[in-house]
């Protein structure tokens, strides 16, 4: 399957059930949307779609290490296959793979 921005963004919105808005919003750290947000900035950079400097600038992030810890630690759960972060990637991964059939 070929991932684009869209179609990530799509599955991340409708799994956490946030809106584009959502998704883009600044400062909004409560669940689910700093969960999507992570999940999506964490797709994004794993498919090799967006470099760290352009996640900052895509999402207003003062610091590139900001972007850099939300990846990171997505990546860590996803890498022990413990915890939340896991499981959300797996079933976004899955939408992902449903849609491309």
């Amino acid at each position: 399957m070929e991932y684009t921005k869209e179609n990530i963004e799509k599955a991340v919105c409708d799994y956490y059930k946030v809106t584009h808005d959502d998704l883009y919003s600044q400062g909004n750290k409560e669940y689910p949307i700093n969960g999507a947000k992570s999940v999506f900035l964490y797709f994004l950079y794993k498919t090799k779609l967006r470099t760290f400097p352009q996640l900052k600038a895509m999402f207003c992030y003062r610091s590139q290490r900001t972007v850099e810890m939300r990846v990171a630690t997505v990546a860590s759960f996803v890498k022990h296959d413990k915890g939340k972060f896991a499981d959300d990637v797996k079933q976004i991964e899955e939408m992902l793979n449903k849609k491309s059939k």
